[in-house]
């Protein structure tokens, strides 16, 4: 928990205090949020790299090249 999500918990459990009071009793007692860290984006050298096959391509024609639907079927209102 992050110091908003834990002020939040606190409030609702009856305690008055504020994020930014939350936020420094963290830093005193040395709690930290989990979150992603940096360099968690770097890639395995284990993994395969393919190629991105349309790099030099001239598309020219209707249906040349297809692309997979990736909303999930997910509808947004226009």
């Amino acid at each position: 928990m992050g110091s908003r999500q834990l002020c939040r918990a606190l409030v609702k459990q009856g305690h008055e205090l504020g994020r930014l009071h939350v936020r420094s009793l963290m830093r005193r007692m040395g709690i930290s949020a989990l979150a992603p860290q940096p360099g968690t984006s770097q890639r395995n050298p284990q993994h395969k790299v393919f190629p991105y096959l349309l790099r030099n391509l001239v598309i020219n024609r209707s249906n040349q090249v297809w692309a997979p639907d990736t909303t999930h079927g997910r509808r947004f209102p226009y």
